[in-house]
């Protein structure tokens, strides 16, 4: 998929993240899109974080294991690692090591603390 298929992005997020750099949390986003087929593809990551950091520029990193689902027919797929870098105004994924474009945020808010 070229990137500029991407439509739009969903995205639900609760992370603890401890000094030690375990965290716990759930992560899932839905990312809409146009088949090869030119129809309306709803890709979901459903994920649990268990790992994170929060940088010393205020960016934070975590990572995880999600069940993917392509939105295509086929079964979903478990056990995908992903990351997330975020900042208050965008959002970076990598799922299965394959990065994603930098999503800047839209509506709503994300709130670091």
């Amino acid at each position: 998929r070229r990137s500029s298929d991407l439509k739009s992005v969903e995205l639900g997020t609760g992370v603890f993240i401890e000094p030690d750099g375990t965290a716990n949390g759930v992560y899932s986003a839905v990312l809409t899109s146009k088949s090869l087929l030119g129809q309306t593809q709803q890709v979901t990551i459903d994920g649990k974080v268990l790992h994170g950091e929060v940088a010393p520029d205020g960016r934070i990193h975590f990572t995880g294991i999600a069940t993917l689902n392509l939105g295509d027919g086929t079964p979903s797929l478990s056990g995908v690692p992903f990351s997330v870098s975020t900042t208050g105004e965008s959002v970076t994924m990598a799922i299965n090591s394959t990065a994603l474009p930098a999503v800047q945020l839209a509506s709503g808010n994300i709130i670091i603390k």
